[in-house]
């Protein structure tokens, strides 16, 4: 299955993307992983859609993104946005799986 997500940042905003493993994308951001959300952590995911290919996730990522994610939010899903239920295992994978950056390293 491929996810098309949109997360709050700490900073007000949103961001949107799409990948076919949630639970280790999450934590990329959650950890400082990746260049769009390192400044503005922690995160919270508020939206998350499922896909079976990765052309339709990448077609609601694109009318997302062109809208204005904030914008596409507020009309689609309501102004008042609830912090969405993280599942058990993103939890528990960020507590007691180790983290590598991208060249393989264990993070600390």
């Amino acid at each position: 299955m491929i996810h098309c997500y949109i997360l709050k940042l700490n900073n007000q905003t949103h961001y949107c993307g799409i990948t076919n493993n949630i639970t280790k994308r999450f934590i990329q951001h959650q950890c400082g992983m990746s260049k769009s959300t390192k400044y503005y952590r922690p995160v919270s995911l508020v939206w998350l859609s499922e896909f079976y290919d990765m052309k339709s996730a990448r077609l609601i990522e694109v009318r997302i993104k062109k809208q204005g994610v904030t914008r596409w939010l507020i009309k689609n899903v309501g102004i008042n946005l609830p912090k969405l239920y993280v599942p058990k295992e993103i939890v528990t994978s960020v507590i007691h799986e180790p983290l590598h950056d991208r060249m393989g390293h264990t993070i600390e």
